[in-house]
């Protein structure tokens, strides 16, 4: 594995200001590195016993990390699901290729499909992350 660009990809997620809270004029907006680390702490929390909750991390660990080179987009960009879905796989590859870690490009697809239930249940863990951002945005 190279540390190096593996170190590119995962702390530049720390520069990606997530598109959604900028649109919207939040002050200090969560990067997707803060949104991803959301992420996690509820897979682990509400991981439920009958999952697998290694994968659960894993999918959640990896599920942005095409951003730190395609950015975030959102809904009002106009961009097809499927070209969204293959420019982040493209990224993913080159990320994997970069760090020597194929594995990235194997969870990425996994989480993609959502035919798993620890896919199905860290898909609505994302999604509840978004939620619980936006409450505590409109309480600051």
């Amino acid at each position: 594995m190279n540390i190096d660009n593996l170190a590119e990809a995962v702390c530049s997620l720390k520069d990606v200001v997530r598109t959604g809270w900028r649109l919207r004029e939040v002050e200090n907006p969560e990067s997707v590195a803060d949104h991803s680390y959301g992420l996690c702490l509820l897979t682990l929390i509400l991981c439920p016993p009958e999952l697998d909750r290694l994968k659960c991390l894993e999918f959640a660990i990896v599920h942005d990390l095409a951003e730190s080179l395609t950015g975030d987009y959102v809904p009002d960009d106009n961009i097809r699901p499927e070209d969204k879905h293959m420019l982040e796989l493209d990224a993913m590859k080159d990320i994997a290729a970069k760090a020597k870690c194929p594995r990235l490009v194997d969870l990425f697809e996994a989480y993609e499909r959502r035919d798993t239930p620890e896919a199905v249940f860290v898909k609505k863990m994302d999604k509840l992350d978004v939620v619980l951002q936006a409450r505590y945005y409109d309480m600051h």
